[in-house]
């Protein structure tokens, strides 16, 4: 038999206080699920948040570095070729970025290359020395300091063909926010005295 309400009442009055614990057991639970919930949603959020706020970082640095870079000096060179009075070549140092270099050093390495690995090293004459001199924006010159390249005794005595290694070392003068940062700019030329011709190779083209 099924009960009757009056039966249900009078167990409903019986048990009322166990009862009301359960419910507010039950509403507890309830509660603490919602605010599980909630708090598991809102820590998606903030970790999208924290993504995309990272990523706006990332972007606006990446920008900053470009206009620092956009600005900077940018330093190159090249041999340039003299008659008299003698065959020999000059460095030529020319700056096409925007703002002034601090020149500082150069390196040169030449000399006959050899049947085994090319290296800048492995070149029999070197010649170093410092730089003391401000290069402008869109300027060139050709330094004193450099003595000049005699090919005849640099490569007379080569059997097939020789190399000039040159690098280049200055630093910025306008710099903001930010240490100077020493740069390099390294070329290599390849010679063959007895065609007498001279060619800069691009691949060892390099800018630091």
């Amino acid at each position: 038999m099924y009960p009757t309400l009056s039966t249900i009442l009078t167990w409903l009055r019986t048990n009322e206080q166990s009862l009301a614990i359960w419910v507010e057991g039950f509403a507890l639970v309830a509660i603490f699920l919602l605010e599980l919930k909630e708090y598991k949603r809102q820590g998606v959020d903030r970790k999208e948040q924290h993504e995309e706020s990272a990523a706006q970082l990332k972007i606006m640095q990446s920008q900053a570095d470009a206009l620092v870079n956009s600005e900077r000096a940018w330093i190159d060179g090249e041999l340039v070729r003299e008659t008299f009075p003698a065959v020999r070549y000059r460095l030529k140092i020319v700056n096409h970025g925007k703002t002034p270099a601090r020149m500082l050093s150069f390196e040169i390495n030449c000399g006959c290359l050899s049947e085994t690995d090319f290296s800048p090293q492995s070149l029999s004459m070197r010649q170093t020395g410092k730089f003391h001199f401000l290069l402008g924006a869109d300027k060139s010159r050709v330094p004193e300091e450099v003595e000049p390249l005699n090919t005849h005794v640099i490569f007379g005595g080569c059997p097939d063909a020789g190399a000039y290694c040159v690098k280049i070392r200055y630093a910025d003068v306008v710099v903001k926010d930010r240490e100077a940062q020493e740069r390099e700019t390294s070329f290599v030329y390849y010679c063959r005295y007895l065609l007498d011709s001279l060619e800069r190779v691009s691949q060892y083209d390099e800018y630091k």
